[in-house]
């Protein structure tokens, strides 16, 4: 019986200290976290990190030798705006006059934007008085048009300024001002983002649920200042789709909001938050490992494919 006991007291306390060495290696690499080993970014490092600075290769600058070449494509002649022939009156050398055609010319095109100026339609709501009764009757709007200012390409225009190239609510307004001649307040464009908000929340929610049932999936996240407030910067990549999401917090509780309950392969980085999917679901970031332990898990998966054991795995 005592000896029973003995056994009982040394199994809590080995995984007591099992739970220990777990908790203190979870600090130790919070500890030593970086942006040259984490999903960090380089913005959060602390200044003991220092970077090494790269070794000069003794290249040039800009493309290499055998490097493909990008270049803008030339549009069509029938969609260029006017066409200019440019022949030489005299030749270069003797001065003699020339005429003809080059059958081939050299094709050179200049791109210009357009002068913007804002397409208004207004419509004029007609009160008139029914000479029987006395009662005033107003005219309404024609189906399908806005009750606000502002018709969908603007509000589209609004919402993309803002969600995807993040720019301020006031810069977007100058930037509204400066760029299309169109005068609207901070409030106004408050208003627009409310409006394309809505129209976008159900292709949202759509696609954040079919990245859910896919059967593979990566996921990260990285800090996002908005204004004077820091959020954080979700997204999930499947083949079908892709999901950005901005949350308050980067945490545990808003992982399993973007990413739902578990279900397929995960991809992601070490970062604790996404200790909830099962291990044998994940499919951890080999950039954040060091190189030996990269070499040992390519050995263990090849090994697996084989059905034979890594080399010195037992």
């Amino acid at each position: 019986m005592p000896r029973d006991w003995r056994d009982e007291r040394i199994g809590e306390l080995e995984a007591k200290l099992e739970r220990a060495l777990k908790r203190i290696e979870q600090l130790e690499e919070q500890l030593g976290s970086s942006s040259r080993n984490s999903s960090k970014p380089p913005s959060s490092d602390p200044p003991t990190v220092t970077r090494e600075p790269k070794t000069p290769t003794g290249r040039k600058p800009g493309g290499q030798p055998g490097h493909k070449r990008h270049q803008r494509e030339l549009l069509p002649a029938d969609k260029a705006r006017s066409i200019t022939e440019c022949k030489p009156k005299h030749c270069g050398h003797c001065r003699r006059r020339l005429r003809g055609d080059d059958p081939r010319p050299a094709r050179h095109q200049v791109w210009e934007l357009p002068k913007i100026e804002p397409l208004v339609d207004e419509y004029r709501l007609h009160a008139l008085t029914c000479p029987h009764c006395g009662e005033q009757t107003r005219g309404q709007l024609p189906e399908g048009v806005p009750t606000g200012a502002f018709g969908p390409t603007v509000i589209a225009v609004i919402t993309l300024l803002l969600g995807v190239y993040g720019q301020s609510r006031r810069d977007v307004a100058e930037l509204m001002r400066d760029l299309f001649a169109l005068p609207i307040s901070v409030g106004g464009v408050v208003g627009c983002q409310r409006i394309g908000g809505a129209a976008l929340a159900r292709p949202h929610e759509q696609a954040r649920a079919q990245v859910q049932r896919a059967s593979v999936k990566n996921a990260d996240e990285t800090g996002w200042k908005m204004g004077d407030v820091y959020a954080c910067l979700w997204v999930v990549v499947t083949t079908s789709a892709t999901v950005f999401r901005i949350q308050s917090k980067r945490s545990r509780v808003a992982a399993k909001r973007l990413l739902g309950k578990v279900r397929g392969l995960l991809g992601t980085d070490r970062y604790s938050v996404y200790d909830y999917w099962p291990t044998s679901l994940r499919q951890f970031c080999w950039a954040h490992y060091p190189e030996r332990a990269v070499i040992r898990g390519s050995q263990r998966f090849v090994g697996a494919c084989l059905g034979v054991g890594a080399p010195g795995s037992g």
